[in-house]
C-alpha cells in the first residue's frame, strides 16, 4: 500500500515536473519572441517532447521552403525502400550504335561512363555509329529559369551527369579557368572578367549562361576571387542534361580511341532487335537523401518529385503528377489534406507551397514510429555540431541533434525541424519553426531567426 502511494507521488512529481518545464520553456520562447527586433516577423512553432506538446501560431499556414525535403524524404523511404536503387541501361545493335536509356538517375558520375567504356572494349567496339538518348521516363523540364547559371536552379531530367551542374576552377599552373569536367558541353566566356585571387572576401561576380543548340556559354562578369570557387559561386546548372550527358559520354569515349561518326540523338526507343551492354545502378536511396538533406540539393528534389509522379496511370513523371503523389500520401497517411500541407513541389522551391508547423510536426512523429524509416532519416539530416554556422549552440555531449532548414532569404523565410535524441535515456524531442519576415524592412541571414529557439530547446532539454 505504501510502495503504490509512493510511486503514485513520484508518478504525478514527474507529470508535474514535465508540464513545468514545458511550461517553462514556453514562457523563454515567448519572451524571446517578444524582443523588439522581432515585432515585424511571424513564428509558427510546434515542439514535442516525450512528456507533452508545446505551440505558437502552430496551424498557421507558412511557405516551408526545404523543410519539404523530409515530407519528400518520408514519401520515398516509405512507398520504394530504403535500398530502391535507379538504374541507367545501355544498349547496342549490329550497326555499333549506342541507346542509353535514363532511369532517373539524380547522382550518376562521369567517372562512372569507365564501366561502360570497358564493355565497349571487351565487345571490340572502337567505333560507334550514333549515340541515341532516352530520358522520356520522367518528363523533361521547361527552361523556366531562362539565363540563370547558378546551380541552384539545375533541372532534373531522366539522363543527369554530376548533378547537371559544371564546376569551374582554377589551374594552379597556368591561373587560367577551366571547368570540370573539361568538355565542349561548356564554354566560358571572361571578357569581363578578372582574377582577384588576393581578396579575402568572396566578389560574387554576376554569371548568366546562353543557351545553344549543343552547348552551354557561361559568362563571368566582375572580380573573382579565390573564396567564390569555395563557396560554388562558380557552380552552374547546365540548360540540357541529357546533351550534356550525351556529350561527355562521347568525349570520354574518344579519349580511349572509341570514336563516334554521327551526332548525338535524343528521341524514345523500344528494346527490341538491341543488346543489354551493361546496367548501372544508382546508390541505394538511404546514401541519396544525404545529398538531398544536408545539400538540400533542389536537382536531387526534383528528380525524386518527377519520379514519384510515374505511375500506371501517369507513364512519365512529372512535377504536377508527383505533388499529386505526395498530396495523397499526406491524406491517407496522416489525414492531412490540402488546406493543411498544400504541395506544388518536393523541393520547396515554390511558394505556393503551404504548411503550418503542427503538421510538419505530425510528419517528425510519424517518420519517429517506424525504427528504420526514423534512422535513415535522421542520419541524412545536419548534425549542426559539423557546421560553422551553429558554432555557438553549446550542444551537451549526450545529445544528439538533427536539423534541416529551409531558407527562401528574398523572400523573408527561414525556417528550421528536426530531432533531438538524448543518448542516456532514448527520449526524442520534435520540433518545427517557421518563420515570415519581411526582407524589405530587415534582412536575416540563415538561421539567424531558428538558431536561438534551438538554443533555448536544447537548454531545457537537459
Amino acid at each position: 500500500m505504501q510502495a503504490t502511494f509512493i510511486s503514485t507521488c513520484l508518478l504525478i512529481f514527474s507529470f508535474s515536473g514535465a508540464l513545468l518545464a514545458t511550461s517553462v520553456l514556453e514562457q523563454d520562447i515567448k519572451k524571446h519572441l517578444s524582443k523588439q527586433e522581432y515585432i515585424n516577423v511571424e513564428f509558427g512553432i510546434s515542439i514535442k517532447t516525450p512528456a507533452t506538446n508545446m505551440h505558437i501560431n502552430d496551424t498557421q499556414a507558412f511557405v516551408p521552403a526545404s523543410i519539404q525535403k523530409l515530407l519528400l524524404s518520408y514519401y520515398m523511404i516509405d512507398t520504394f525502400g530504403i535500398n530502391h536503387r535507379f538504374y541507367t541501361n545501355f544498349y547496342y545493335d549490329k550497326e555499333h550504335n549506342i541507346y542509353i536509356k535514363g532511369g532517373a538517375d539524380p547522382t550518376f558520375q562521369t567517372n562512372q561512363f569507365q564501366e561502360i567504356i570497358r564493355k565497349l572494349k571487351k565487345k571490340k567496339i572502337d567505333q560507334i555509329s550514333s549515340i541515341i538518348l532516352d530520358p522520356s521516363i520522367i518528363e523533361r523540364s521547361p527552361n523556366e529559369y531562362r539565363n540563370k547559371a547558378h546551380y541552384y536552379y539545375a533541372k532534373a531530367e531522366g539522363l543527369n551527369l554530376n548533378y547537371n551542374t559544371i564546376s569551374c576552377t582554377l589551374n594552379q599552373k597556368t591561373s587560367l579557368l577551366e571547368t570540370i569536367p573539361s568538355t565542349g558541353y561548356a564554354k566560358l566566356d571572361l571578357r569581363y572578367s578578372s582574377l582577384k585571387l588576393s581578396k579575402k572576401k568572396a566578389s560574387h561576380p554576376y554569371t548568366f549562361l546562353q543557351k545553344r543548340s549543343d552547348h552551354d556559354n557561361y559568362v563571368i562578369k566582375g572580380e573573382i576571387s579565390r573564396h567564390d570557387f569555395n563557396n560554388k559561386n562558380l557552380l552552374f546548372r547546365v540548360s540540357q542534361p541529357s546533351i550534356f550527358f550525351g556529350t561527355v559520354f562521347k568525349e570520354e569515349c574518344e579519349k580511349k580511341n572509341i570514336k563516334t561518326i554521327k551526332k548525338i540523338e535524343i528521341r524514345h526507343f523500344n528494346k527490341k532487335k538491341k543488346k543489354k551492354l551493361i546496367t548501372i545502378k544508382s546508390k541505394p536511396l538511404h546514401q541519396q537523401l544525404k545529398t538531398l538533406n544536408q545539400d538540400s540539393n533542389n536537382m536531387v528534389a526534383n528528380c525524386f518529385t518527377k519520379y514519384a509522379g510515374k505511375s500506371e496511370t501517369n507513364p512519365k513523371g512529372s512535377v504536377g503528377n508527383g505533388a499529386k503523389s505526395i498530396q495523397a500520401f499526406l491524406l491517407s497517411k496522416l489525414n492531412i489534406n490540402r488546406n493543411q500541407w498544400r504541395i506544388k513541389d518536393g523541393a520547396g522551391l515554390s511558394k505556393e507551397n503551404k504548411s503550418s508547423s503542427n503538421s510538419i510536426l505530425k510528419v517528425l512523429n510519424s517518420i519517429k514510429e517506424d525504427k528504420q524509416i526514423f534512422n535513415t532519416v535522421f542520419l541524412s539530416m545536419l548534425n549542426p555540431e559539423q557546421d560553422p554556422l551553429y558554432k555557438k549552440l553549446d550542444i551537451p555531449k549526450h545529445l544528439d541533434i538533427r536539423i534541416k532548414t529551409g531558407t527562401l532569404t528574398s523572400s523573408g523565410i527561414h525556417n528550421m525541424a528536426g530531432y533531438i535524441i538524448n543518448k542516456e535515456t532514448d527520449a526524442i524531442t520534435e520540433f518545427a519553426i517557421l518563420t515570415q519576415s519581411n526582407p524589405k524592412e530587415k534582412s536575416y541571414y540563415k538561421a539567424e531567426l531558428t538558431t536561438p529557439i534551438l538554443d533555448l530547446i536544447i537548454q531545457h532539454t537537459l
